[in-house]
């Protein structure tokens, strides 16, 4: 029992401290090393986030703090103009409560996206609205992985998406994946690919 109780007092002294310490270092690092100051990069979950805080960055990308289905994510860039004209029409999803959700476009064209970080719609809508005005076209990235089930056809999707770089991260080799990056850390993890 104490064993068990000190372990957990050293993980989180580590993760208080220990780990601030180190993520600091490695901030200030990239900070340094970064050249492209202004950009957009849109992603289907929170890593955007997390790396424009990592690079002291405004966030000029919409998609910061939503999580969108793989599947619909790679409608959502494929034709990111049109659904950035879209109103979002929130609704009350019964399984998840926490936080708001939203359709955009219309028909086979709807896609949901969840604002995972957002308390109420208002402040979904408002975080969506001045950041969607933000984006660079002219320096857009996109971030994704392999997994929610996603197919080949609709990593096809983002074939023809006008943007900088593309990133797809894979659990394991897909060369059939135009712009796929294999990571050892998805490897085990279930994808549909």
């Amino acid at each position: 029992m104490i064993i068990g109780f000190c372990k957990k007092c050293f993980e989180a002294v580590w993760h208080r401290t220990i780990w601030v310490l180190f993520n600091k270092k490695e901030q200030n690092s990239a900070r340094k090393r970064i050249k492209n100051d202004q950009f957009s990069l849109i992603t289907q979950n929170c890593v955007g986030g997390v790396i424009y805080k990592l690079l002291g960055k405004r966030f000029d990308s919409p998609t910061i703090n939503t999580y969108i289905y793989q599947k619909d994510f790679c409608k959502f860039c494929a034709d990111i103009k049109y659904y950035l004209n879209c109103e979002l029409v929130f609704f009350q999803n019964d399984s998840d409560t926490r936080c708001p959700y939203a359709y955009l476009g219309d028909g086979d064209k709807r896609i949901t996206i969840q604002f995972t970080h957002y308390h109420n719609e208002e402040e979904a809508r408002n975080k969506w609205n001045e950041r969607k005005e933000r984006i660079h076209w002219d320096n857009l990235y996109i971030m994704t992985n392999d997994g929610n089930n996603a197919e080949l056809c609709d990593f096809n999707l983002l074939e023809r998406v006008p943007c900088k770089r593309k990133v797809i991260f894979t659990s394991k080799c897909r060369p059939e994946i135009a712009d796929s990056f294999e990571l050892y850390a998805m490897n085990g993890q279930e994808t549909a690919v």
